[in-house]
């Protein structure tokens, strides 16, 4: 199986992360782990209060789980997205709606 046939198989969009290192030293305008999940949280509230409350629920022995931090604000993205589907995310909608058409005809 090649990469393509396997992300193929999923119905949502697959982000690959090469590691930060990687991609802080070689693209401009990259995030670490933190700086990505902030944006996001940002983007999806319009403050930062959100974040640093999820943030700081995620905390076990004096380190973050970024994977916990993700998957809460993935559950609060697409809460949000049921209640208001025509709002600022209906093109992230929309272009799901079509690719999964298109593999489904």
């Amino acid at each position: 199986m090649n990469i393509h046939e396997f992300i193929g198989q999923y119905r949502n969009h697959p982000v690959l992360f090469v590691g930060a290192g990687l991609s802080l030293r070689y693209l401009n305008n990259s995030f670490t782990w933190d700086g990505l999940l902030k944006h996001i949280a940002f983007e999806l509230k319009g403050n930062n209060e959100f974040y640093l409350d999820i943030k700081a629920e995620c905390r076990d022995n004096g380190k973050y789980d970024y994977t916990q931090i993700a998957t809460k604000i993935e559950q609060e993205f697409n809460a949000d997205l049921g209640k208001d589907r025509h709002g600022k995310f209906e093109k992230s909608m929309t272009f799901s709606i079509v690719r999964w058409k298109a593999k489904t005809i």
